[in-house]
């Protein structure tokens, strides 16, 4: 029996506000549009504004400003049609906000200041808060913060202590506050182009005199003034450049060695030609072991081979780390020679250098390289482990395949991701297992590279695997299963997707019977049939959707039969699969829903009957014309449609066909 059109109309309403709810925007305008045509039709104008509102925020969440502009314009002359001041604020809030995303200031500002007053008048304090603060946050995305202060500073006694007391208004209020401080301290140094110590001694006095009763910025700034102005002149000075190196210098010869590595690694930033000379003075004096790799480090980021010559002493250093560092920076420097010592550096207990050895023999582009870096993909060190799976990679080195597909299952996400992508550039079908395992990854970088690898491989056995991947709970594996599908030159597996036509999630269940319908797969028909009785009607509409590209004709009997479902946007698609079928089996349903209360179900039996009917529809047609008021919108809301010129037009396409058959 159908619903009362009053309590079908707010079943539409609840359901579209959730589905915005959920992010189903799209949905929600369709089930929106059915309910605003049924308040409309009932003459209920305080529906029909909210309803609008909820068409105009599914809209612009959709992307569409201007129709969501359209909407909420609409919603405005309704709500105040029936003088409901509430719904005019919030809407009026509502336009602001899409007119400030527009880049529209001033009329997203008048917007704020009409739903200001409202709220005023109806004694409503935290939403006249809620208005004052979007008319700050108008001038302040407009660039005119000084503006947008006066509003703030009013707002915040009226959202303070409410829901509208929200993180961002509360960080909103630490910034204003900051703000006024800062006028403070412009203030007070305004008459010098060049701050002096007598004006920050004024500071104190003037932060105080400005700072607000609830201000946590002022009080403790005042009190720091007197250590700020100790040592703002010393701090000025040591950041010139000559200081800056004089201070580095200096440091070089601190006792503390942490100190002196600290200056070391400073001085490599800048290469300043000023140091070079001192470098390898402490060069030839220092004792520690660390901080001489320090100074080796920064005299490579000279890149002088004419550095080489001084570095050789090192090569004789009692320290294996030394001499290793040296010889990383001799090599880099461009001296020949040096193989033979860098692979000895392949085995120190220095895990820093070890990985800085594998990416100077990497750049050599030796195959022979790529053996003796095999036993680094068991390295205790998770990063050497990564460096070398790149290297043995770029080096394109065969016999190294085994020990690649084994690091897809090492312990570190870094290394397993390396490992696959590596497998995938190689193009060697025997890693074809490993990476249909690594599509199960806990990491879904893994998970998206392992798909990826396989579409390089281009071997058809990883095709149900990746149909699996389809139902990946993350879109990027989700897309580069597809498109390595695609690189395949094969769908997905029909096996594969049948059995996930059985999955609990809904959703998943909605996905495939989608793709089984792109993809043609005729052997899923009966399932798709299946799922026409499914608990959730989205993945009933999927169902009927690939019945009907499909073709499937010994459906209709199934279709018809759903037809008594009260879902309305099920009953709409089970029509649309009618037409696309174009079965006459189906016209005498459809002719007895040209007289259901749903005007949208009324005009899809219309546009079915105009592809499929006969002369056994024209009398109901004609009752169309003469009787039926209904229309509906179309084009995202902007077109109307009466129903009566569609019974009209669906006539003469009957009458047309009949002539030609005749």
């Amino acid at each position: 029996m159908p619903l009362p059109p009053d309590t079908h109309a707010t079943a539409l309403t609840r359901r579209g506000r959730a589905l915005i709810d959920q992010g189903s925007f799209q949905e929600a305008q369709f089930v929106l549009e059915q309910a605003l045509a049924l308040w409309r039709h009932l003459d209920n104008h305080a529906e029909v504004a909210y309803v609008l509102r909820l068409l105009g925020q599914a809209l612009q969440h959709r992307g569409a400003h201007l129709q969501a502009q359209e909407q909420l314009v609409q919603a405005l002359a309704a709500s105040r049609a029936v003088n409901e001041p509430t719904l005019e604020a919030d809407i009026l809030v509502e336009l602001g906000q899409l007119a400030a995303s527009l880049g529209e200031t001033q009329r997203a500002i008048v917007s704020y200041e009409q739903a200001r007053q409202l709220y005023h008048r109806l004694q409503a304090p935290q939403y006249e808060g809620i208005a004052l603060y979007q008319i700050g946050k108008a001038h302040q995305d407009a660039g005119d913060m000084q503006a947008a202060q006066s509003w703030f500073i009013q707002a915040f006694p009226l959202l303070r202590g409410t829901a509208g007391w929200t993180p961002e208004v509360a960080q909103m209020a630490q910034l204003v506050d900051t703000v006024a401080v800062t006028r403070a301290v412009l203030g007070s140094l305004s008459g010098h182009s060049r701050p002096t110590l007598p004006d920050l001694q004024e500071l104190a006095a003037s932060l105080r005199a400005h700072a607000g009763a609830e201000s946590g910025a002022a009080a403790p700034l005042a009190e720091r003034v007197d250590a700020l102005m100790q040592g703002i002149s010393s701090l000025a000075e040591s950041l010139t450049p000559p200081h800056r190196l004089q201070r580095n210098l200096t440091a070089l010869a601190d006792p503390d060695p942490r100190q002196r590595c600290a200056a070391a690694r400073a001085l490599a930033v800048d290469t300043p030609r000023a140091a070079i000379g001192t470098l390898f003075d402490i060069l030839q004096h220092e004792d520690d072991p660390i901080v001489l790799q320090e100074l080796v480090q920064t005299l490579r980021a000279y890149s002088d081979p004419s550095f080489g010559a001084r570095l050789q002493p090192l090569l004789q250093h009692r320290s294996e780390h030394v001499r290793l560092a040296a010889v990383i920076a001799l090599a880099e420097l461009g001296e020949a020679g040096r193989d033979q010592q860098l692979i000895e550096g392949l085995h120190v207990d220095d895990a820093k250098l070890r990985a800085q050895v594998i990416q100077l023999l990497e750049k050599r582009a030796d195959p022979a390289v790529a053996d003796l870096l095999l036993p680094l993909l068991q390295d205790r060190d998770a990063k050497v482990r990564t460096r070398a799976v790149y290297a043995i990679g770029a080096l394109r080195a065969p016999q190294a395949l085994d020990a690649l597909i084994l690091a897809t299952q090492d312990r570190y996400q870094s290394v397993r991701w390396a490992a696959v992508r590596v497998l995938g550039d190689l193009g060697d079908t025997r890693a074809v297992d490993a990476l249909i395992a690594r599509l199960h990854d806990s990491n879904r970088d893994v998970r998206r590279s392992a798909a990826t690898a396989l579409g390089k491989l281009k071997d058809a056995r990883a095709a149900d695997a990746l149909s699996r991947a389809l139902i990946d709970d993350w879109w990027g594996v989700r897309e580069s299963a597809q498109a390595a599908l695609r690189k395949l030159k094969v769908g997905p597996s029909l096996s594969v997707l049948l059995e996930q036509l059985g999955h609990p999630n809904p959703g998943t269940r909605r996905a495939t019977a989608k793709l089984l319908g792109v993809q043609q797969y005729a052997d899923a028909i009966p399932a798709l049939r299946a799922l026409l009785t499914d608990s959730d009607p989205q993945v009933r509409l999927a169902a009927v959707a690939a019945l009907a590209a499909l073709k499937d004709r010994a459906c209709v009997p199934d279709v018809l039969a759903a037809l008594t479902s009260a879902d309305a946007l099920v009953q709409i698609e089970l029509i649309a699969a009618l037409r696309t079928l174009a079965d006459a089996r189906a016209e005498p349903a459809l002719i007895g829903l040209l007289t259901h209360e749903n005007p949208y179900i009324r005009f899809a039996s219309i546009q079915a009957l105009t592809d499929l009917g006969t002369r056994e529809s024209l009398p109901a047609l004609a009752a169309i014309q003469v009787h039926d008021t209904g229309w509906v919108s179309s084009n995202n809301g902007f077109d109307q449609v009466r129903l009566t010129t569609a019974a009209a037009t669906a006539a003469h396409a009957i009458r047309a066909r009949q002539h030609q058959s005749a």
